[in-house]
């Protein structure tokens, strides 16, 4: 604060929520909008660090261009929460993106699409798992599935594996319902891609959980040469990790 500059602080919050509750609607716009510009003016060289202030304020903005921001600034604001490990606040920063996207551009597909995706990779780590399984996987699903795009749909069905697992341990890998998430995955992976080789490594763990050894043995052998071939470290870590305790080709008997 500038010396001399007289700074007001709340003895309690509900004392601020009864002062805010009493402002009219149009008022209450006008100085979120205000409140907002300022902050921009204020901070234009540390966006970064006002982001979730700024996506707060502009939220409560019926002006479209205001609402653009608001989802910017609360992706920004959600990848700084997540870069110190603040899940749950990334997790509340793009619920709040996403509705106020879907105020702004219901049928944007392309923006909910990706907004789900980045919701359901902070859920990951901040827990809700079931419901990653149950709504964010499926909706990002026939959104990628209705814009013809395999590689968000891909993601999707790997968001909806990976909290399978979380959730209920290695022991989902032989569910029904794990095995109808490999089926959409299998369908949709482009070839000699990534998503390729993981979802050979996702139909191999299931074929093994079914006692299908040289089968698993098999794909799993596939997917480390699609991985020598993509030059992608990563992806050839992965893929020679399936590999781990495997110290011959098993025979089915």
């Amino acid at each position: 604060a500038r010396v001399g500059a007289l700074q007001y602080r709340f003895a309690h919050a509900f004392v601020r929520q009864t002062l805010y509750d009493e402002l009219s609607a149009a008022r209450r716009l006008r100085l979120h909008q205000q409140v907002a510009r300022v902050l921009e003016q204020q901070y234009a060289n540390r966006l970064e660090e006002h982001a979730a202030e700024l996506a707060e304020h502009y939220s409560q903005s019926t002006d479209a261009a205001d609402l653009t921001k608001a989802v910017q600034y609360g992706e920004v604001a959600a990848q700084r929460a997540t870069s110190v490990y603040a899940y749950g606040e990334a997790v509340r920063l793009l619920r709040q993106a996403l509705d106020v996207q879907e105020v702004l551009a219901p049928d944007g597909q392309d923006r909910l699409c990706s907004l789900l995706l980045e919701l359901g990779e902070a859920m990951l780590f901040a827990g809700d798992l079931r419901a990653i399984v149950d709504d964010i996987a499926p909706r990002a699903l026939r959104l990628a599935t209705d814009l013809g795009d395999a590689g968000r749909g891909s993601r999707a069905c790997l968001l909806a594996l990976e909290a399978l697992r979380r959730f209920g341990s290695a022991a989902q890998v032989s569910t029904p319902e794990y095995a109808a998430w490999v089926d959409r995955l299998d369908q949709l992976a482009p070839p000699r891609s990534v998503y390729r080789l993981r979802a050979d490594t996702e139909r191999a763990a299931s074929l093994m959980f079914r006692g299908q050894l040289a089968a698993a043995w098999e794909l799993r052998v596939r997917t480390l040469a699609l991985a020598r071939t993509l030059g992608d470290p990563a992806a050839l870590a992965f893929a020679a990790y399936t590999f781990v305790g495997l110290w011959a080709r098993p025979v089915e008997r």
